[in-house]
């Protein structure tokens, strides 16, 4: 049962199918009104839908609203539904409907209830675990609770091929309690989606942060997987060479998740840190790069960058003027931060020969630094926050000016 708009006419009710035990059992031990409510609700409420109380009661030939809930408490008190209420409606799960719509005498689908409750205990064990705090002591503990996971444990151990040493124990719990969790209570919590919206939120913030936690695994062996770096930069593998690796395909193929998505977080993580991730083409010369993500900034200085006119406080609206000169200034040092990197790495790619096409790859770090600027930019802005925008010719000056400065002094004859 759902609701309806004003005018739109009533769903047709449904077939309720009662197999034999369902009869034979609760026929005799409901009450009247007990055994109409549950017939109503069957045949008014399809899989996963929400039911309007009120409507309810209007449909059961306008039982009070009492005796509405005393029977709906009945039907719930003997484990024939469960009703996840919110204000006037309710969502309504038939523990003793079949997958072919048989209504049987015990139950034959997992509580709600029960699923949301170990959905606690799920995120309260995992939160118990610091995820970078692993010894003997609290593995042995897991592992007393998880007996499955000692024995994969060992048995990783008994293969003699060094997969102990990259076994880490909150990642092997994340997966061991989601697996379990999806196999008990997946069917349920796709059918009634709407009652596991909070549930499916903080499990999709879980496999995040397992991949966060994988992406730290790769980037352990970062020497094997990137041996090309200089001053600033290091040399990223394209996603096709990167997915193909051993380590990625094993790790992927474990935790179950996306190779392409640990290439995307093992990327961003190196920008984090600051550096240049470079592309180099098959002759081993720079062809394309990405700025860090870095600011170089305060976190005063980044909050006014990235701020908006319609964000400022009274206060700031109030010193306006000085506000706009503080946002001018900030983004001025930003667009230096961002030049200054890219020419940093282009002095030093081509102090190792890694250039081929100086100017197009000025190019390319001049559209890439424009990439950045232009999140920042505001059409309609007040010009005094006008930030000026950055060309090749630009890069190549400064690359040519530190070319001057690094020059020796010339000797006198």
């Amino acid at each position: 049962m759902t609701s309806r708009r004003p005018g739109e006419p009533q769903q047709p009710a449904a077939e309720v199918r009662l197999g034999a035990d369902w009869v034979a059992h609760w026929l005799p031990r409901l009450r009247g009104e007990e055994v109409l409510a549950y017939l109503a609700l069957a045949s008014l409420v399809p899989r996963g839908a929400e039911c309007d109380l009120q409507e309810l009661g209007r449909r059961l030939g306008g039982l009070a609203p009492p005796a509405v809930e005393r029977a709906l408490a009945a039907l719930e008190q003997h484990g024939l539904i469960e009703l996840i209420r919110r204000g006037e409606r309710a969502h309504v799960h038939f523990r003793c409907r079949a997958a072919d719509g048989v209504h049987h005498a015990a139950p034959v689908r997992p509580s709600i209830r029960e699923a949301l409750a170990e959905h606690r205990r799920m995120m309260e064990e995992l939160l118990g675990i610091d995820a970078q705090d692993e010894d003997e002591a609290i593995r042995e503990e897991v592992f007393r609770r998880y007996p499955e996971l000692r024995a994969d444990y060992e048995r990783r151990a008994d293969s003699g091929d060094g997969q102990r040493a990259g076994w880490r124990l909150w990642l092997e719990l994340a997966l061991y309690l989601m697996s379990r969790f999806e196999e008990r209570f997946g069917d349920l919590k796709r059918e009634h989606a709407a009652a596991f919206k909070e549930v499916s939120a903080q499990l999709l913030r879980l496999k995040l942060e397992m991949v966060d936690q994988i992406t730290r695994e790769v980037l352990a062996h970062r020497d094997a997987i990137f041996p090309v770096r200089g001053q600033g930069w290091i040399a990223g593998l394209g996603e096709q060479a990167f997915v193909a690796l051993p380590l990625v395909r094993q790790l992927a193929g474990r935790y179950r998740v996306g190779a392409e998505q640990i290439y995307v977080n093992a990327i961003e993580a190196l920008q984090q840190e600051g550096l240049v991730v470079v592309e180099l083409d098959a002759q081993g010369r720079a062809v394309d790069l990405l700025l860090p993500s870095t600011t170089g900034l305060s976190r005063r200085e980044e909050r006014l960058v990235f701020f908006r006119l319609e964000e400022l406080s009274p206060e700031e609206h109030e010193r306006l003027d000085e506000t706009l000169e503080r946002m001018a200034a900030a983004r001025a040092r930003y667009r230096e931060h961002l030049c200054e990197r890219a020419v940093e790495v282009l002095e030093d790619l081509e102090r190792r020969h890694r250039i081929g096409d100086r100017e197009a790859l000025a190019q390319r770090a001049a559209e890439r630094i424009e990439e950045a600027l232009d999140l920042i930019r505001e059409e309609g802005g007040d010009p005094r926050c006008t930030v000026a925008p950055v060309g090749a010719a630009e890069l190549l000056a400064r690359l040519g000016a530190r070319a001057v400065a690094r020059a020796p002094e010339p000797t006198e004859a």
